[in-house]
This record gives structure tokens, sequence and C-alpha cells, in this order.
């Protein structure tokens, strides 16, 4: 199991409620798991963060529609 796994559910659990913006991702038990994971792999918890989204848009999980309101990081249309 990825040490990432948990990180990867909790984006994906996140984005089932809608699209959401990047700072909008920073925060709650999301962020709080991005913080962790900054004290085990020592990289920044924002480049964590955005890591794993481009991860999972390039695996075809997730997408980024735009940065208008109401646009954003979204599951794609066969996850929802």
């Amino acid at each position: 199991m990825s040490q990432y796994a948990k990180l990867d559910e909790l984006i994906r659990k996140t984005l089932a409620l809608g699209p959401w913006q990047f700072v909008e991702l920073r925060s709650g038990e999301l962020w709080a798991e991005c913080v962790r994971l900054e004290s085990v792999t020592g990289r920044d918890d924002f480049r964590i963060l955005d890591g794993r989204l481009q991860a999972l848009r390039r695996a075809g999980k997730i997408r980024f529609t735009g940065a208008r309101v109401g646009e954003g990081w979204a599951l794609t249309g066969d996850q929802q």
C-alpha cells in the first residue's frame, strides 16, 4: 500500500462533493494528512497535495475543469 493511499482516498471523497479549487482543498482532514506526510517525506505540504492531484489526473481518476467559480478539480465522469 502506498504512503499516499489515505491522501488519495481523502481527495476522491472530497471531490465527490463537487468541483474544488486548490486553495479550498487546503483544509480539514485532507490538509492534515498533507501536513503529516510533510513530516514523513520532507516535501512541502502544498507540493504533496499538488503531486497527488496530478498523479490522480494522469491516472484518469480526476480532472481539472478550470479556475472560475463552480469549476476546479473534480472526479471524472466514470468516477462519480
